[in-house]
């Protein structure tokens, strides 16, 4: 310990090489996991829109349904005003 030693030039050269497989194998994983998510965002675009298109109008039928519900009186209690509703 505390030894200062000049490092080979083997040992320069590997540790150079290390580096670069490291940024290498990093950059083709950052890559790889760019295109899941550009594709995941693809698939996700079309099923907003098939959902838009097929199931929107279902849901908000049954929203609305269900607000009607809550807005029915209960025993004792007045009907709300069309302000309220």
């Amino acid at each position: 310990m505390g030894q200062d030693r000049e490092f080979t030039e083997d040992e320069k050269l590997m540790a150079l090489r290390t580096v670069r497989d490291f940024k290498d194998r990093w950059e083709q994983v950052e890559k790889d996991n760019l295109s899941q998510d550009i594709l995941r965002r693809i698939k996700n675009i079309n099923f907003d829109k098939d959902y838009k298109e097929h199931y929107e109008a279902v849901d908000q039928q049954a929203l609305e349904r269900l607000v009607d519900e809550e807005l029915v009186p209960k025993e004792g209690e007045d009907a709300p005003d069309e302000d309220t509703k």
